[in-house]
């Protein structure tokens, strides 16, 4: 089977590689594409190991979509995963343009292409909770669409688009909507790795609105077996969230890092203003993705101890990385 990942780079698409590559499994062949080559070897776990079953190809998928076209119909891929996202929340308000260009527009000239093809069995499209909009309500799998943010907008925007495309053409496109994932690679702009090193650098950590929204975590490799069931046994046009029960607070994560590090959580937190159109709560329902033999293995306990161990590791390296997120267009 050969499975194609675009957004290869991204932590979510190095993750699942990453995860893919440790079951040792010789039926997949892999491949994937991003804009660039991670200067870190650190956030792209798969590029430690040896011997890797993995090609890797450099493309902007907003100004050379058409390379990725000529590549795909030569390797024709039975599935694509598609991870390619602006995904940074507050920096969408700034340059919107540059989200819907890579969120909306390079996607449609992809499916344009891939519509017609015989050789796609799966679409899965990386979607966000984000397009709920926030709601204190359990969000089943068709809850409407109410997006707060230009992120959100163009991520729902491309959602509805391959829906029409999965009702006109039987395009076969399938949806996963993941809650907070976090693990070993995760950029440290994130909060779980940015409190930790932080802490470890004697820095603050800021805390938009006092940190009381609320969210589900979950570890990377749970999301990776679960992309991994959705690829096996998920039907077409579905939506699947990939979600733990428990919710948590932000500042209820940070004060758990805050005790696992043996630290006191009013020294190393700043309170700060929050950020505009900030969903408060968006509690997802997971009862479809548990129908496919899913179910989350991780405690956020053990979770926050295994990215620890990981900026433990890399240290020496990681320290020097910025904690603030710096935009390509």
């Amino acid at each position: 089977m050969k499975i194609f990942i675009i957004g290869s780079n991204s932590f979510m698409g190095s993750s699942l590689i990453n995860y893919i590559q440790r079951s040792n499994n010789a039926n997949f062949k892999l491949f994937g594409c991003s804009r660039g080559i991670e200067n870190y070897k650190y956030f792209n776990l798969y590029r430690n190991k040896k011997n890797q079953d993995f090609k890797f190809y450099r493309i902007d998928l907003n100004k050379n979509i058409n390379k990725l076209i000529k590549i795909l119909k030569i390797i024709k891929p039975n599935i694509i995963f598609n991870f390619a996202a602006q995904s940074i929340v507050e920096y969408s308000w700034k340059k919107p343009a540059d989200w819907f260009n890579t969120n909306l527009i390079s996607n449609i000239q992809l499916i344009e292409y891939l519509k017609n093809v015989d050789y796609l069995d799966k679409y899965i499209h990386s979607s966000t909770p984000e397009v709920y909009g926030s709601t204190n309500k359990k969000i089943s799998e068709n809850y409407n669409y109410n997006p707060s943010t230009p992120y959100a907008t163009s991520k729902a925007s491309i959602d509805m688009l391959l829906k029409n495309y999965y009702e006109n053409y039987s395009f076969p496109v399938v949806f996963t909507r993941a809650s907070n994932i976090y693990g070993p690679g995760q950029r440290l702009y994130k909060i779980i790795p940015k409190t930790i090193i932080s802490i470890m650098k004697n820095k603050k950590i800021p805390l938009h609105g006092k940190g009381l929204s609320k969210r589900s975590f979950i570890y990377s490799d749970d999301v990776s077996d679960a992309m991994l069931k959705v690829m096996k046994k998920s039907k077409n046009g579905e939506i699947y969230h990939i979600t733990n029960e428990k919710m948590y607070s932000i500042k209820e994560v940070v004060g758990m890092i805050c005790q696992v590090m043996d630290k006191n959580f009013v020294d190393h937190v700043i309170i700060e203003d929050e950020r505009p159109g900030k969903d408060f709560i968006y509690d997802l329902s997971g009862k479809k993705i548990k129908s496919l033999g899913w179910k989350s293995k991780t405690s956020i306990e053990k979770g926050i101890l295994e990215t620890k161990k990981w900026i433990d590791d890399n240290f020496i390296s990681l320290k020097e990385v910025k904690l603030k997120y710096d935009h390509l267009k």
